[in-house]
C-alpha cells in the first residue's frame, strides 16, 4: 500500500488531459478535479442476462450524479444515467454520485459503447480511445470431432 500512496497521484494531481479531434479544430483539455464540466470515458462494455449492458468508465472531471443526462459525444446521443455502482471486489456498492478519478459501472444506457466519451452537453470533449499494442502471437483452436466443438463452446474440458 505504501506503494500506492507513494508513486500513484490523486486524480487532481494529474495533468490536464486533451481531447482528441479529428476535423483539425483546436483541441481542449480538463484537469481531473470536480470543479470542471463532468466528463467519463468508458473502457469497457459487458453483455448480463439479468442486467442488459453493463458500461464500466472512469470519470475524468467533475461529479456524476444518480438520474442525470448526459451527452455521448461519439454517438451524438443523450443518455440517462440510473444505477451508479462503485466496484469494491466482486461486490457493488450503490451510490448516488461519483467524483473525478474513480472508477465505477452503469446499467441499461441504450447507444453507449466500449471507447466512447460521455459528459456535460454544455461542455463537450472527447478523449482519444486506447491504443492496444499489435498482438506478438495469435492461436486458432481446432476440435478433432463434433462432440469435442460442443467442448469448446460450453468451456468443458472432460
Amino acid at each position: 500500500m505504501d506503494f500506492i500512496v507513494d508513486y500513484t497521484p490523486a486524480a487532481s494531481e494529474h495533468h490536464a488531459i486533451t481531447e482528441w479531434t479529428d476535423d483539425g479544430a483546436a483541441p481542449s483539455s480538463r484537469k481531473g478535479t470536480d470543479n470542471e464540466p463532468a466528463s467519463a470515458y468508458v473502457f469497457k462494455t459487458m453483455s448480463d442476462a439479468f442486467a442488459g449492458r453493463i458500461s464500466y468508465f472512469k470519470v475524468f472531471s467533475g461529479v456524476l450524479k444518480n438520474d442525470a443526462s448526459m451527452q455521448n459525444y461519439n454517438r451524438n446521443t443523450l443518455e440517462k444515467f440510473a444505477h451508479i455502482s462503485l466496484i469494491q471486489g466482486k461486490q457493488l456498492v450503490p451510490i448516488p454520485e461519483i467524483h473525478a478519478g474513480d472508477i465505477g459501472r452503469w446499467r441499461k444506457l441504450r447507444e453507449t459503447l466500449t471507447g466512447d466519451t460521455l459528459g456535460d452537453k454544455s461542455s463537450p470533449i472527447r478523449y482519444p480511445a486506447v491504443q492496444l499494442p499489435e498482438p506478438a502471437i495469435t492461436f486458432a483452436i481446432e476440435p478433432k470431432s463434433r462432440a469435442d466443438e460442443d467442448k469448446l463452446a460450453w468451456g468443458c474440458t472432460s
